[in-house]
């Protein structure tokens, strides 16, 4: 198996992890909307929300400079007082709407299965490279909707949410009313709602909360209710109803609604995540001046890059916005994920930050996002992202910060009103919610109580006596000597011989790049350069007494510091071939990254690679030749293990968890680890996490040629950031309570990995050599319990992938082995006058061999064909089946052979495997006493009948 192999499904989510956790909200829809069509209001009167007491703050000066270390602020802005506006009574908390959707049966099944897998995620990302929004994957359907008796035809609805809310059974909503019918609106106010289904919030308090509290420190955030949903007179229950960001919105916070709104969704400002902005007003004008001015002036580390940030953006609310997230632990927001927020700025203004998505919130755990690499990051910052980091790593900026998390603290988090809020809503939720959600809701709302009570107090003791360093997670792309270990990819293009040119930093190009300091994309990245051509002597000694060797070097310039870094790779000009993998330690390549600090003509430091592969899409050493592919290496001292390097072991878990949980936005949280034994004794089960589902891609690579795989996986970090794990593969059709699959006899593979902090891809897989799956309680359904426990034993590495081959005592199959009641029974190799073989059906069921292949080969996949879809066996009935090589199976059987049944999904049913001489003229080899027997030659064949010794 190649080094590289990803264990999808898995690893899809390390990869995100880099890019996107939770996902619990989706794009909304680009489309503007209609005009309003004026109306009665509802009769309901507007009840305003309970939410803690805004401060009464003056609004920020426009034109108020960068602060300065000795700069205060009176107090936080106030949010501008809003008319009443009739739509209120449509957010009102104690008015919980009651919407009947109906709508064509196959249109909603339709709608609910649509959906988006990590799979399809990062399919999208490696084609597009973040290089643009994320596809809008739902489609709107037309529907009659009721709400409080009003009731209009023609109302367009379709599914939301991005990954970690997605459900087939309680899907998320968007309702828009004037999608097919040009100024048709709900009571004459509202044209578009927003219906989250709250599945990762089982307490249904965050979403409202949340928005409760941002408004409370002075900033535009959306109004939130209640509202039960039926559909085809089915009860789906409670959702949260969420204002939609649209003109509307925008009108009621701002003074002008003319201005650029844009949504962030695995997005920042750097070239790496710029692509992904979505804008959401004006999308006509293909004018992104004012988000490419954020981008530059973060690109200016000095003093003038931060002036010129607070020419565009309103720093002084930012530090409101920012300092809210942190508060209410909205670590999948902007300053924690790069995820779940928007952005307006009114024409001549500057950028407002909005809040969106805030249903992971409220949560007592030391560190909520396992993927950021920190370990139990400070509570009182978040500053993973561009302009909280620039902020906070400047002095005056991060004073200025945490006084404003103190005034906000002091101002409007009132934890008398904060937990009558929440008594309010939970009283919601217990009355309107399904009896399956209301226990788990009365149960979770006890932890935003916890959190409210608490938060207070630890944010003030880690402000005390003074701001906590934010512990940045990544370093660079290349340390030097004795540095941290840093991971990186980079996919590049260039020509043999430009390793020539007087400017090589001009040379080739860097389309996509994944160090640990982020992704970064572009058609082309400034400041790094990529050449190529013959090595040189300091090179050649990267692999002595190797003649015509090749160099590929990546560098970039560190524009802080003037100094150049990059890494080289050398390998013999014979191995310039397109298509070529190769790998250090096992091809003939060698690797190096190095530093030449500024005004030097040498290398400071050189680091040799501790592992990588190179490959190659395009190459060649004639003249301006095109080189071009990827680079993933890792160097430093805690680069982790390689393949070699891990000692052979054994493993034994226990696990429980459901179907479906591999697409969780969060897999250290999805099941539980019951017992864990390894090599070194018992070990604590704690910090696991259990996932199952539909194996991925990559994973199907473990068992190839079979379809509808399912994986199960157990997953965990180590201490130094390290994902480690190991994955079950099997077809779904063995997924059932009371199996015991064992490697080698079943169709089942596995193994176990490990992915550095930083990397993408595993360092090393190592395969099971034996093993066996035992399942108490298993099933495919959405949510099904699945119940087991696995030991198995793992060895060196090979390039040759997970074995396939089935190991049966003498050549023959356990007749009982598949447990499907079908065996091959007799075989006459010498037929007169076809050649044939003889099938029995011992169970009491008739069996329709539709779904079973056969062939005369036990690993050629290819060769595997279908029997006729009209035969059927009956219980305890034999039948003989003529081999016709001119109608049907396009192959006979020799003296010396094999025959093989398996089901479609490459479950095997039955081998025999037989000598010259075995099935002579005249003669068979069979089964003696018929079904379970040995087989044995006999000279009285009985096809159709029970099988006779041979004596």
């Amino acid at each position: 198996m190649n080094r590289t192999l990803m264990v999808a499904g898995v690893l899809a989510v390390v990869v995100l992890a880099l890019l996107i956790v939770g996902c619990g909200s989706d794009p909304t829809p680009s489309s503007a909307p209609a005009p309003t069509q004026a109306a009665t209001p509802p009769t309901a009167e507007p009840t305003a929300a309970a939410t803690p007491l805004p401060p009464t703050q003056e609004p920020a000066d426009a034109a108020t400079p960068a602060p300065t270390a000795t700069a205060t602020r009176a107090a936080t802005p106030q949010a501008p007082e809003q008319p009443e506006d009739p739509s209120d009574a449509y957010f009102a908390m104690d008015r919980v709407l009651e919407i009947s959707v109906e709508i064509a049966e196959e249109d909603w099944d339709t709608l609910r299965h649509q959906t988006r897998t990590f799979d399809d995620l990062m399919a999208e990302i490696e084609k597009y490279e973040l290089s643009r929004p994320f596809a809008d994957i739902y489609d709107w359907f037309s529907a009659t909707v009721t709400i409080d008796g009003e009731t209009h035809t023609e109302v367009g609805v379709r599914k939301k949410g991005f990954l970690g809310s997605q459900s087939d059974t309680k899907p998320s909503l968007k309702l828009r009313y004037d999608k097919y019918v040009d100024g048709q609106n709900l009571g004459g106010v509202m044209e578009r709602m927003t219906l989250n289904n709250s599945i990762q919030d089982p307490s249904m308090v965050n979403t409202c909360l949340s928005y409760q509290v941002f408004s409370a420190a002075g900033l535009p955030a959306p109004r939130c209710n209640f509202v039960t949903v039926t559909v085809n007179s089915m009860d789906l229950g409670l959702y949260v109803h969420v204002e939609e960001m649209k003109r509307p919105f925008l009108a009621r916070h701002f003074d002008n609604a003319d201005g650029n709104l844009y949504e962030g969704t695995v997005s920042d400002f750097d070239p790496a995540y710029r692509g992904t902005f979505e804008k959401k007003t004006n999308e006509d004008e293909d004018d992104w001046s004012d988000v490419d001015a954020v981008v530059a002036a973060l690109q200016d580390p000095s003093e003038a890059g931060l002036e010129a940030l607070g020419e565009i953006v309103d720093l002084d609310r930012f530090l409101s916005f920012w300092a809210t997230e942190v508060l209410v632990g909205h670590w999948d927001g902007y300053a924690g994920d790069r995820n779940n927020y928007h952005f307006y700025r009114e024409p001549e203004g500057k950028f407002v930050f909005i809040p969106w998505g805030v249903d992971d919130t409220f949560h007592l755990k030391d560190d909520p996002n396992p993927f950021d690499n920190i370990s139990n990051p400070p509570p009182s910052v978040l500053a993973l992202t561009a302009i909280p980091n620039r902020l906070y790593n400047t002095p005056e900026w991060r004073t200025k910060y945490a006084g404003r998390l103190k005034e906000i603290l002091e101002e409007a988090w009132d934890e008398d009103a904060l937990l009558a809020n929440v008594d309010e809503m939970a009283a919601v939720v217990q009355e309107h919610a399904l009896p399956a959600d209301s226990a788990k809701a009365a149960a979770d709302t006890e932890r935003v109580r916890k959190f409210i009570l608490k938060r207070k107090g630890e944010i003030l003791a880690d402000l005390t006596p003074e701001p906590p360093d934010w512990p940045e997670p990544y370093e660079g792309t290349a340390p030097g000597p004795g540095g941290k270990a840093s991971a990186f990819e980079v996919h590049f293009e260039t020509t043999w011989g430009s390793n020539a040119s007087a400017n090589p930093l001009e040379e080739g190009r860097v389309t996509y790049l994944l160090s640990e300091d982020g992704v970064q994309t572009g058609n082309r990245i400034e400041w790094l350069g990529v050449i190529a051509g013959s090595a040189s002597p300091e090179e050649q000694a990267l692999l002595p007494g190797v003649a015509d060797l090749a160099s590929i070097t990546m560098m970039m310039l560190l524009v802080e510091s003037g100094e150049v870094e990059g890494v080289t790779v050398v390998l013999p000009q014979a191995m310039l071939n397109d298509g070529a993998v190769l790998t250090l330690g096992e091809d003939r390549i060698g690797a190096v990254a190095w530093g030449i600090p500024p005004g030097a003509t040498a290398p400071e430091w050189v680091e040799p690679l501790m592992s990588g592969t190179l490959k190659l899409a395009k190459a060649g050493s004639g003249p301006d030749a095109v080189i071009s592919g990827r680079f993933r290496g890792a160097s430093g001292e805690d680069s982790g293990p390689v393949a070699g390097e891990v000692e052979p072991g054994t493993v034994e878990v226990g696990f429980e968890t459901t179907w479906g949980s591999n697409k969780s936005a969060n897999p250290f949280e999805e099941g539980t680890v019951t017992r864990l034994l390894g090599d070194g004794g018992e070990e604590s089960p704690e910090g696991l996490g259990v996932i199952a589902g539909e194996a991925g891609p990559d994973e199907q690579l473990l068992l190839p040629g079979v379809k509808e795989l399912a994986s199960i996986s157990v997953l965990g970090f180590e201490a130094n950031g390290s994902l480690v794990g190991m994955t079950v593969v099997l077809p779904k059709s063995l997924l059932t309570g009371g199996a015991t699959l064992v490697i080698g006899r079943d169709n089942i593979a596995g193994g176990i990995w490990a992915v550095a902090a930083g990397a993408t891809e595993p360092e090393f897989f190592l395969p099971f050599t034996e093993g066996a799956l035992g399942l108490t309680v298993a099933g495919t359904e959405t949510g099904a319990a699945i119940v087991g426990s696995f030991s198995g034993a793992y060895g060196s590495m090979t390039d040759a992938g997970p074995s396939r081959t089935y190991t049966y005592s003498d050549g023959e199959a356990d007749p009982s082995a598949s447990g499907l009641g079908l065996v091959i029974n007799e075989v006459a190799a010498k037929g007169d006058p076809l050649d044939w073989f003889e099938l029995y059906n011992y169970t009491d069921q008739h069996i329709s061999l539709a779904s079973f292949l056969v062939s005369d080969d036990l690993t050629d996949f290819d060769k595997r064909v279908a029997f006729p879809t009209n035969l059927l066996i009956a219980p305890g009935e034999y039948l003989q089946v003529e081999v016709d090589t001119d109608n049907w199976a396009g192959f006979k059987l020799g003296g010396d052979e094999e025959l093989g049944i398996w089901t479609s999904e490459g479950v095997p049913v039955d081998i025999v495997n037989w000598d010259e001489g075995d099935s002579g003229e005249g003669e068979s080899y069979a089964r003696v006493p018929d079904g379970s027997g040995e087989f044995q030659t006999v000279s009285n064949p009985t096809p159709g009948a029970a099988n006779q010794d041979g004596g």
